[in-house]
C-alpha cells in the first residue's frame, strides 16, 4: 500500500509540480518525506537538520533551531534557558500593603488621609495598568482577633487593576467594611507577615512588596516586638528576592523604625537624610508611588551567576506565543554589566520590557562551550 501511494503522489507531482515526491514515509503531503543538499523539499515545508521535510516555524532536533535554542518536544523551538540560563515572567509583582488604621481618618488638605491614600493608590494602579502585577493587602482587617492579618483582599494576578481600584474607592464610603474606622490597631507585623505569604509561591517573576503606613506598630499589637519581627519579615523576603519599598505618609509615621525596614528591604531612598520615602499629602503620595513604580521596570535583570563564557549569551523576548531573538550592543539590544552578574537593556529593547508589551525575557548561556550547567538556575 505504501509503494502505491507513493506512486500516486509522483504522479500527482508531474501534474502540480508545487508536490514533491520521495521518501520512505509518505502521508497526503509531502511532510516527512526524506531530504537533503540534492532533495530539496516542497514549499513552504523545509529540510530539518534530521533529514525530513517539516512544516515553517516547527523543528526536529536542536540543529533545526537558531543559536540558544531548543527543539522541544511539541516541536517548537524555544530559548534554552531551562538548560542552562535564566527566565524571567514578566510584568513583575507588585503587592500594596496599605495601612487603614483609624489614625488614617483626620482631614489632609481638601481630603482626608485616607482619601488622599486611596486616590494616589488608585492613580498608581492606573498609571500602570499592564505594567506590574497588583495584588492589595489593607491592615487591619476585619477579622478577630485585631492584631492578627487573616486576609489578601486582592490576590496578586493578572488584569487585576479594576479588582484593587473598585475594593479601594468602595472604601471610600463610611458604611463599607473597610472604611477606616475600625480595628482602631496598626498592626505592620502581620501585615508584613501575610504579604510575605502572598509572595511565596515562585514563578519566575520579580516581586516587590509596596508598604505604606500613616503611623507606629501598636502597643497592642506587639509594640516593640512587633517592629523587630517585621524587620526579619521584610529581610527575609528579601533573602527570597522579594524587595520591599517603605512609604510614610506624613510625618507622623515612626521615621526611625521605617528606616530600619527600608534597609532591610533593600530598596532605600536616595535621600541622603531618611532611608524610607516620606509624603506629606496626596500630590507627594502620588509623585512617591510613581518614582517606586518605575523603578522596579528598570530595564535589566540579575542572572544569579556569571555566565561561563560571556562570547555565548543569547536574549529572548516572548510576546504572546512568538519568541524574539534580542542582539547584543548597539543602541537597541542588551549588555552584561561590568560584574557580568547583570543584564542591562537599552533602546528599543528597554522600552519593550518597561511598557509591558512581552510576558517572558530570556538569558541562556553557557550551551557548548564546555559548561557544567545541566540545569535551570
Amino acid at each position: 500500500m505504501g509503494s502505491f501511494r507513493r506512486v500516486v503522489s509522483c504522479v500527482l507531482a508531474l501534474v502540480f509540480p508545487v508536490l514533491a515526491c520521495g521518501g520512505d514515509e509518505w502521508g497526503d503531503d509531502p511532510q516527512d518525506a526524506a531530504c537533503g543538499p540534492d532533495t530539496p523539499c516542497a514549499e513552504p515545508l523545509w529540510c530539518s537538520a534530521a533529514g525530513r521535510c517539516i512544516k515553517e516555524g516547527t523543528c526536529l532536533v536542536d540543529e533545526d533551531c537558531e543559536a540558544g535554542m531548543l527543539c522541544d518536544a511539541q516541536n517548537r523551538c524555544i530559548p534554552a534557558s531551562g538548560r542552562c540560563g535564566r527566565s524571567v515572567a514578566v510584568p513583575p509583582d507588585f503587592l500594596i500593603v496599605l495601612d487603614r488604621s483609624c489614625s488614617m481618618q483626620p482631614a489632609l488638605g481638601q481630603t482626608t488621609k485616607w482619601g488622599a491614600a486611596v486616590e494616589a493608590t488608585v492613580g498608581l494602579v492606573e498609571n500602570y495598568r499592564g505594567r506590574l502585577r497588583f495584588g492589595l493587602i489593607l491592615f487591619p482587617d476585619t477579622e478577630k482577633p485585631n492584631c492578627d492579618q487573616q486576609v489578601t483582599h486582592a490576590a496578586l494576578g493578572d488584569a487585576n487593576e479594576d479588582a484593587v481600584k473598585n475594593l479601594l474607592q468602595a472604601a471610600l464610603d463610611p458604611a463599607d467594611g473597610l472604611f477606616p474606622d475600625g480595628p482602631c490597631v496598626t498592626n505592620i507585623d502581620t501585615a508584613m507577615s501575610r504579604a510575605s505569604l502572598e509572595m511565596s509561591t515562585p514563578d519566575g517573576r520579580s516581586g516587590f512588596v509596596l508598604l505604606v503606613t500613616d503611623g507606629v506598630q501598636s502597643e497592642g499589637c506587639g509594640g516593640d516586638a512587633g517592629d523587630v519581627e517585621t524587620e526579619k519579615v521584610i529581610a527575609e523576603l528579601y533573602a527570597r528576592d522579594v524587595s520591599t519599598f517603605v512609604v510614610g505618609f506624613t510625618a507622623k509615621a515612626d521615621g526611625a523604625q521605617l528606616d530600619k525596614f527600608a534597609r532591610a528591604g533593600g530598596r532605600p531612598n536616595d535621600d541622603p537624610e531618611m532611608d524610607y520615602y516620606l509624603a506629606e499629602d496626596q500630590a507627594g503620595l502620588s509623585a512617591v508611588l510613581d518614582t517606586i513604580a518605575r523603578s522596579t521596570l528598570e530595564c535589566g535583570f540579575a542572572l544569579g551567576s556569571s555566565p561561563p563564557c560571556s562570547g555565548e549569551v543569547y536574549v529572548f523576548f516572548k510576546s504572546g506565543e512568538e519568541y524574539q531573538s534580542i542582539a547584543g550592543g548597539g543602541s537597541d539590544g542588551w549588555t552584561l554589566d561590568p560584574t557580568m552578574q547583570k543584564i542591562i537593556f537599552s533602546g528599543t529593547a528597554c522600552s519593550v520590557l518597561s511598557e509591558g508589551l512581552i510576558t517572558e525575557a530570556h538569558v541562556v548561556f553557557g550551551l557548548g562551550c564546555g559548561s557544567s550547567c545541566q540545569g535551570p538556575q
